[in-house]
């Protein structure tokens, strides 16, 4: 307020500044929780956060590429969760720009999808006889390799591990298979020697 030379004072005045020089804070989730570096073996849902503690959220953008950023002209307006489904490294990279105008460097997600399961192949060792018989030891060979699916460039996952087992008959399953896969049907008249191979 002012006050002139005959002691006049004017009504109070006042004014008020608001300053917002801070970013967005951002969230993401995967499947309603936090994001996991492992893969994932199915489509995953993705769901974006934004908070601001002045002038408020304005809107949250993505995009999907290991390069592109998010811009005011750029990327996906989100207002949804989406579904990311693609074989391999999925990236998520998003930002937000709140009332004011201020907009956050991109963050990144990175989401690995592998949906298709490993492949085993053997290979036996030994000397044959008649009517499918061995007459000496025999080894079997496992590999597994983990196949990229038609048409993705990868990566997927890698093998783990591969379990066996082998009885005279077909009734024993190896303990991580739950599809009742078995060791062939073969004829063994010595001791078996079986070696696992990963690669």
């Amino acid at each position: 307020l002012s006050v002139d030379d005959a002691g006049h004072r004017e009504f109070r005045k006042e004014q008020v500044y608001k300053i917002d020089k801070l970013a967005s804070s951002n969230s993401i989730t995967c499947n309603s929780v936090a994001c996991s570096a492992n893969w994932y073996t199915a489509s995953v849902t993705v769901g974006l956060g934004c908070s601001d503690e002045g002038s408020g959220c304005a809107f949250t953008k993505y995009c999907q590429t290991s390069t592109c950023i998010p811009t005011l002209t750029t990327g996906t307006l989100y207002t949804a969760p989406f579904t990311v489904s693609a074989e391999g490294n999925n990236f998520v990279r998003y930002n937000s720009t709140d009332r004011v105008g201020n907009t956050d460097v991109p963050y990144q997600q990175i989401i690995k999808i592998d949906t298709v399961p490993p492949v085993t192949v053997h290979s036996l060792a030994g000397t044959s006889g008649l009517d499918n018989w061995y007459t000496g030891d025999v080894t079997m060979t496992f590999k597994c390799k983990d196949p990229l699916p038609t048409g993705q460039p990868g990566p997927v996952s890698t093998c783990s591990e591969t379990e066996y087992c082998y009885t005279s008959d077909t009734t024993c399953q190896p303990n991580i298979t739950t599809t009742g896969a078995t060791t062939p049907d073969l004829n063994f008249d010595t001791t078996t020697e079986l070696v696992i191979n990963q690669n």
